[in-house]
């Protein structure tokens, strides 16, 4: 199990990064599967 504050910590980080758009462009692909019928 990934320690939350790390997961945090580690999230804001890649915000500053422009790899977080491409995790947030994945992530949100994989809810849109995820949540489709």
């Amino acid at each position: 199990m990934l320690n939350s504050k790390y997961f945090i910590s580690t999230l804001k980080y890649l915000i500053m990064t422009d790899k977080a758009k491409i995790l947030i462009g994945f992530l949100s692909l994989m809810l849109g599967f995820n949540l489709s019928p």
